[in-house]
């Protein structure tokens, strides 16, 4: 891409997703502004193309951490909502999208006539798509997902409260993919992410803000790519997702099942084909399967959630 096509990019992203070339310390759209993206994208081990993409996007929204989180309750609650219907998941702590400091996510596309809005029976719903995004809280996750115009049914914030931002019963354009967002529920997880340099800088100052540093992942594969070094989840996150996945599989029939697991949590593959995907609980990255892109088939190269173990989290919810 050139030098010409990448600023007429980043002007259309700029205008589609909220930002401006402050945010990475200049001030113009120009050669400066593509410099000062590409090196921030190498210091998270993002493709350093100068463009900001989503993913670029979500990391310096992150680093920004200007997005407040609206004050909770005193009591949070312990059920999410289906159809109207409270379902209650023991031990967990909730926010649903119409209680005090509720973060709903209200779609403003073409994709509100459908997402966030039709509701699915039960019996409807066979599959659970688990994501991360590069966020430092789910009030941030949610300001990503809008800005992109799409959504998720959930999302689980740093310190294990479960924010519900749609209704599970309705279908969320979550994971861009119709024959999986038509039967799936679609969980967030928050996390920096970070990778790279950025690894080590982010959990200082976590630390600084008096949160504890996030676990170090290392050894992963996915698609037989090694990432370098990256933060991983916190334990109140992973137990809030299995109470969670527990209660929704009890009231759904999903099945606690993992169709694409390779039997070692750090080695993620994708499904080869649409075919292949069926009932049962998915990290995003597995159904990131092969497409057709000008004649030639390849992968996205989603990675979420390599920073999670999701064959135990299967095992403890049943």
């Amino acid at each position: 891409m050139g030098l010409s096509k990448i600023i007429d990019e980043n002007r259309r992203s700029a205008d589609q997703l909220g930002w401006d070339p402050s945010w990475f310390g200049v001030e113009d759209w120009g050669t400066a502004l593509v410099k000062a993206i590409t090196a921030f994208q190498r210091a998270f081990e993002i493709k350093p193309d100068g463009w900001c993409d989503e993913t670029t996007f979500r990391r310096i929204l992150s680093e920004r951490d200007e997005v407040e989180t609206p004050k909770r309750p005193e009591v949070l609650s312990d059920h999410f909502i289906f159809a109207g219907e409270r379902i209650p998941v023991p031990g967990a702590k909730i926010i649903t999208m119409d209680e005090d400091g509720a973060l709903p996510i209200r779609l403003q596309g073409e994709r509100r006539r459908r997402y966030n809005a039709v509701e699915r029976p039960p019996e409807s719903v066979t599959a659970i798509i688990v994501h991360w995004d590069a966020t430092s809280s789910a009030a941030v996750t949610r300001r990503v997902l809008e800005a992109k115009d799409i959504s998720s049914n959930f999302c689980i914030d740093w310190d294990g409260v479960i924010y519900q931002y749609v209704d599970a019963a309705c279908e969320t354009y979550h994971a861009g993919i119709g024959i999986v967002n038509d039967v799936a529920i679609g969980i967030d997880l928050n996390c920096e992410v970070g990778g790279g340099e950025k690894t080590k800088e982010i959990n200082r100052r976590l630390v600084d803000k008096g949160r504890l540093p996030r676990p170090i992942v290392d050894g992963v594969r996915i698609n037989g790519w090694r990432p370098k070094p990256f933060l991983g989840l916190y334990g109140e996150q992973v137990a809030a997702l299995t109470a969670l996945v527990s209660a929704i599989t009890k009231h759904t029939g999903v099945p606690l099942e993992r169709p694409a697991s390779t039997g070692d949590a750090n080695d993620i593959r994708s499904l080869r084909r649409a075919r292949d995907f069926g009932p049962g609980i998915y990290h995003h990255a597995e159904v990131d399967w092969k497409r057709e892109i000008k004649g030639k088939f390849r992968r996205s190269g989603k990675w979420d959630t390599s920073n999670l173990d999701l064959d135990a989290v299967v095992r403890r919810a049943a």
